[in-house]
């Protein structure tokens, strides 16, 4: 079974293209095999799971987003919700449409879950689910409740959106990483260093960074620090 230090060490290996498939395979060994992640950040919800690609493609086309009733309930970061048909006897509030997206998760092998959104990861939301009985999911949510949280961290710096940066935000930070100090890169791009700050400032959060020292390590394990 794969621990987080090996799932840790998958991930850098992996890069951006193929965290998804190490964390999902951690998952799947843990007895999570029906994950879905909903990336929020956007004017509608992109949505990543390890159905088949005839669900995903049925998800989309029937636009199940709409009645998709997780966004409804359970996107409440920092609290977790019960998911799946093996929960849906418990929630005779939803509306037929809502119970047809559940129905249908359920036919692909999602029979209970629950929802998980980080506190400091709100626009990433995830919906962990498995096969597995009730009774067995229930199970698993209790026991990797201190560990869960922390491999969903560590994957969602690989798989969230790489931020929006402008080509000066960038510049200032390949400086910073550099090991320049802000009046030296201010000389070096010609700028104010007031202007150096604001740049900082913004890239700082854009990343979603409290400090300098942070938003160089999202900017690293984003794969923005390297140039072409």
């Amino acid at each position: 079974m794969l621990d987080l230090l090996h799932l840790s060490d998958r991930l850098r290996a992996a890069g951006r293209d193929d965290a998804w498939h190490a964390f999902t395979d951690y998952a799947a060994d843990l007895g999570f095999d029906r994950i879905i992640r909903y990336d929020l950040g956007g004017p509608e919800p992109q949505v990543r799971s390890t159905f088949d690609a005839d669900w995903l493609t049925h998800y989309r086309d029937r636009r199940f987003a709409l009645h998709d009733p997780f966004f409804v309930h359970c996107c409440r970061p920092g609290r977790a919700f019960a998911t799946g048909i093996a929960y849906l006897a418990d929630y005779d509030y939803l509306s037929a449409d809502q119970k047809q997206v559940i129905c249908g998760a359920g036919d692909a092998g999602f029979n209970a879950g629950f929802s998980v959104i980080l506190p400091d990861q709100p626009d990433c939301a995830w919906n962990i689910g498995s096969s597995l009985p009730r009774r067995d999911v229930e199970a698993l949510r209790r026991e990797m409740a201190r560990t869960l949280p922390l491999a969903l961290r560590m994957v969602g710096v690989y798989l969230r959106r790489a931020p929006d940066l402008t080509d000066r935000e960038t510049s200032v930070l390949h400086l910073l990483a550099a090991g320049l100090r802000t009046q030296e890169i201010a000389h070096e791009l010609g700028l104010a260093v007031v202007t150096v700050d604001l740049h900082m400032r913004n890239a700082r959060i854009k990343l979603g960074a409290r400090t300098r020292d942070q938003a160089l390590l999202k900017f690293a394990l984003a794969g923005l620090s390297k140039r072409d």
